[in-house]
């Protein structure tokens, strides 16, 4: 074999060593490298081999040597990653479980879905069987019960949701399983200073128990055929947006406005709240100066004050006795703060009222992941997405002061 000969199987073993994916491959490359080796040429150098090109050929096979560990190294780890464990409490939050969901409602085919992805969709279904009607072998329970929906899609709805609600964002949510009662302390006798070497007095607290209505929030959005063809991450996009679009006004509301009956208690609700009812000659900012003065100063931490539209803008257009504008409205800051409070305006506040007080009395809970069934419509060539979710919500009373006009007589 000549040198140039040489030169070109060399460069074509350097190819196939970078393409190499198996050990079984580079044991074959091993050994073709070795024949190389022996390989002498024949040419008018009198057919020995040079010191120089001696050591190119060692150092091409040293080349083989290594790219095999590196190879054997990451075959180990991708089996490592095949033995991952996958636990009815880390699936729901693994990237693989995500696009294994999204597959399965796109009615994806089996050779669409990584080893890792099947195993990930069968504890997932293994862990919705306790909850819904065990899957069968043919819908693997998207018909017969609903997929969870995977715990950085179901954020990522809430996040949406919370865009358009500061009151909604500000609550610290909970996701504890059959939480329906949630205690809270009313008074306590609070710290004392007492002389060296004398027993501190009991503390006397006094308790109180919120009890959660626990909201069935349910809400169905249809997409044909046609819109299933898109990527998968395009028709996570989508399905985000698209229930969000469809929960918010229910999960942002109902803080608000709830009834409890059938639904999460609001504040507005008669004995959530402190009530600050003003005149409707009143302007905005003497009523919530009114409203602050209500508020227990325990309760004042942290408190903000949340603003139906109508009111912000009539404060942001305010004219003082000479007709001049207290607060430029062209160009002009927004409206951050009333006093001391940190001002946010809620869309979801009806006109005229306000709400003050600090988020974190307001107590959600998610007794019930969000999850989502798929029904078919064969005839129409659309499918029916149905998002449910179990969520139970309540005021600690008197921690909340909500200002609205009088009613008319």
């Amino acid at each position: 074999m000549t040198l140039q000969e040489i030169e070109t199987k060399k460069a074509e073993l350097r190819n196939r060593i970078n393409e190499a994916k198996t050990e079984q491959e580079l044991e074959e490359l091993r050994k073709q490298a070795e024949e190389l080796n022996k390989e002498v040429p024949t040419e008018e150098k009198g057919g020995a081999i040079t010191h120089e090109e001696e050591r190119d050929l060692i150092t091409d096979t040293e080349n083989l040597e290594q790219r095999k560990v590196e190879i054997i190294g990451t075959l180990a780890k991708r089996e490592e990653r095949k033995v991952k464990e996958f636990t009815k409490f880390n699936v729901f939050k693994s990237d693989e479980y995500r696009s294994a969901w999204a597959k399965k409602l796109m009615c994806k085919a089996d050779n669409e879905f990584t080893e890792d992805e099947k195993r990930a969709l069968g504890v997932a279904l293994t862990t919705t069987a306790t909850t819904y009607t065990e899957p069968s072998s043919s819908v693997d329970g998207v018909n017969n019960g609903g997929l969870f929906i995977p715990e950085t899609v179901s954020m990522e709805i809430l996040k949406e949701v919370e865009l358009e609600s500061p009151f909604l964002r500000d609550i610290a949510k909970t996701y504890v399983k059959g939480l329906i009662t949630f205690p809270y302390k009313e008074s306590s006798s609070g710290a004392e200073w007492v002389e060296e070497g004398k027993d501190n007095n009991l503390e006397s607290d006094k308790w109180g128990e919120l009890t959660f209505t626990q909201m069935e929030l349910s809400k169905t959005i249809r997409i044909t055929w046609k819109l299933e063809a898109m990527a998968v991450e395009d028709f996570i996009n989508y399905i985000v947006e698209e229930v969000s679009k469809e929960m918010r006004e229910n999960l942002a509301d109902k803080p608000f406005y709830g009834t409890g009956v059938k639904e999460i208690s609001g504040i507005t609700l008669s004995g959530n709240n402190i009530d600050a009812e003003y005149e409707t000659t009143t302007n905005a900012l003497e009523a919530i100066k009114a409203a602050i003065a209500l508020l227990p100063k325990r309760k004042r931490a942290g408190a903000k004050i949340y603003l139906a539209e109508d009111l912000a803008l009539d404060i942001a257009f305010m004219k003082d006795s000479n007709g001049t504008y207290l607060n430029n409205p062209v160009n002009g800051v927004a409206l951050n703060s009333i006093a001391r409070y940190p001002v946010e305006v809620d869309p979801f506040l009806k006109d005229g009222d306000f709400i003050i007080g600090n988020a974190k009395w307001y107590k959600m809970n998610f007794n019930e992941n969000l999850s989502i069934s798929k029904d078919i419509i064969g005839r129409s060539r659309v499918n029916d997405y149905t998002g449910y979710c179990v969520v139970g919500g309540a005021p600690v009373p008197n921690s909340f002061v909500y200002g609205h006009e009088k009613a008319g007589v």
